[in-house]
């Protein structure tokens, strides 16, 4: 038999039901409020933190500062632990002391070389373990920073002819620029060792025969397309025995056919002796190249349109003809280049690169 409730005992029930569905009303709707414009705000902080291209570039400079700095702070050490290395740097007149730090180095040992009568050139490398000159005679590269878009070389052309090129090319350019010694130049080893000891890396121009009808007057040491091959052997090996420290062979390529014998016989030398090469002209990267008659303002559009397409295919060559009065304009366009992610490096990095 159930039994009924009474009727104050339902009138309770429901007034008490109502109260708090009206509090429940209450808090909700107070909240709607301010949840809103707790909202709004955050979507406005997250808008006022959005950074433009221009900021995030600076951002990333700061956040690398930082970085640095705080390596640069001596950890505590665990007794008993040995310290770690120290990172190996280097620093330079022309890039104001700063330090910067370099890739590890791998080690090898000492390349082979074959004494002729010009003196010692890289003998042929035979197998895969053999040294080459590439290797052992590269200068170490700068670590890649992390906002690096693009890699690229400045090769400066007739290095060790004057003093005065040379001395301007250390009071100017950058370290890691890339300098072409001419076969012409006197007391090269000397010079080659100034250079390394200034963090440049030294390359060796061999000269080609001119394409056009005129005669050739690149020098007494120019391979010839029609030259007998003991006469290109005697050319290369004076060239190449003008230093032995030496990674890479340099030529203007730019006129020259792959069928070209003179081309197709320092292909073939370079190569099988351990050299690094670079054929200007037919390297496959962009090339922006400077001759000591141009000014840079004539040349803006070009220079321009190399910058995006090395930034396109992350890789360029920029080539000048020594000209002292031109270098302090050069280093300041390797410096806007370095704000636009394009990092300068050796040559033979590129190389390795299979540019």
């Amino acid at each position: 038999m159930r039994k009924k409730l009474s009727v104050p005992v339902v009138f309770g029930t429901f007034i008490a039901l109502m109260a708090v569905t009206f509090g429940v009303l209450l808090i909700f709707s107070g909240d709607t409020t301010v949840s809103s414009e707790r909202l709004h705000s955050v979507e406005i902080d997250v808008r006022e933190d959005m950074a433009s291209p221009d900021d995030l570039a600076s951002l990333v400079e700061d956040d690398l500062q930082t970085e640095e700095v705080t390596q640069s702070e001596p950890a505590d050490q665990t007794e008993g632990q040995e310290p770690a290395p120290a990172q190996e740097t280097v620093s330079s007149e022309a890039s104001d002391n700063e330090e910067i730090q370099l890739e590890e180095r791998a080690v090898f040992g000492d390349p082979e070389f074959e004494q002729l009568e010009f003196g010692s050139i890289p003998a042929i490398v035979d197998n895969p373990t053999d040294t080459k000159v590439l290797d052992a005679y590269s200068l170490t590269s700068p670590k890649i920073a992390r906002n690096t878009q693009a890699l690229y070389s400045l090769l400066v052309l007739d290095y060790g002819l004057s003093e005065k090129i040379n001395t301007a090319v250390y009071e100017n350019l950058p370290p890691f620029t890339t300098l072409i010694a001419s076969p012409y130049s006197s007391n090269l080893p000397e010079k080659i060792t100034e250079a390394r000891d200034n963090n440049y890396e030294v390359w060796l121009n061999v000269p080609l025969e001119n394409t056009t009808n005129t005669k050739s007057d690149n020098g007494p040491y120019t391979l010839r397309s029609k030259a007998a091959l003991e006469e290109n052997k005697e050319r290369l090996y004076n060239i190449m025995a003008s230093s032995p420290v030496i990674p890479g062979l340099y030529t203007n390529a730019q006129n020259k056919t792959n069928n070209s014998s003179d081309l197709r016989f320092l292909l073939t030398e370079g190569k099988e002796r351990g050299y690094g090469l670079f054929l200007q002209g037919k390297s496959g990267a962009p090339e922006f190249y400077l001759s000591r008659n141009q000014s840079l303002p004539s040349r803006q559009d070009d220079l321009n349109t190399f910058i995006e397409q090395t930034l396109q295919q992350s890789k360029g060559v920029f080539i000048i003809e020594a000209n002292p009065k031109a270098f302090e304009v050069i280093k300041q366009i390797t410096q806007k280049m370095s704000g636009q992610g394009l990092q300068l490096v050796p040559l033979t990095r590129l190389v390795r690169s299979d540019i």
